[in-house]
């Protein structure tokens, strides 16, 4: 159950999430904004409990209750170019050439290689040279 806290003119929301005590700033607002901000954060923790809706990976906490549950696109970046290369030059490190491409799923809009993916799921393949 989220709590608030008022110091100064600002509201600070308190919630348990996984037994860890998480807090953040919802600002110098009115007290009813402040409690429809805490039951907001009761509803997304119980939705996440239920499992009706999940954290994205790389997202924390607090990050998805402060951005009501969808939080912007660059928490949602996905890995580049440079953590595809360096997968490749790990396979070549151990000696090994590495696959002719390389195939990865997300389930999470991404810009890949200038490449736009919609939808609810993704395959990317990213041939070697």
């Amino acid at each position: 159950m989220a709590s608030l806290q008022k110091k100064g003119k600002g509201w600070y929301c308190q919630f348990l999430y996984h037994g860890k005590r998480h807090t953040f700033a919802v600002g110098a607002v009115s007290e009813q904004e402040a409690q429809a901000k805490s039951a907001q954060v009761d509803y997304l923790l119980l939705r996440l409990k239920q499992r009706l809706i999940e954290l994205p990976p790389n997202v924390g906490i607090v990050d998805f209750i402060q951005h009501d549950g969808k939080p912007p696109a660059s928490e949602l970046a996905i890995p580049d170019r440079q953590i595809l290369t360096g997968v490749l030059h790990s396979f070549r490190a151990q000696g090994t050439q590495g696959p002719r491409s390389l195939y990865w799923r997300s389930k999470y809009p991404a810009q890949l290689g200038g490449i736009e993916a919609s939808g609810s799921c993704h395959n990317v393949v990213v041939t070697t040279d």
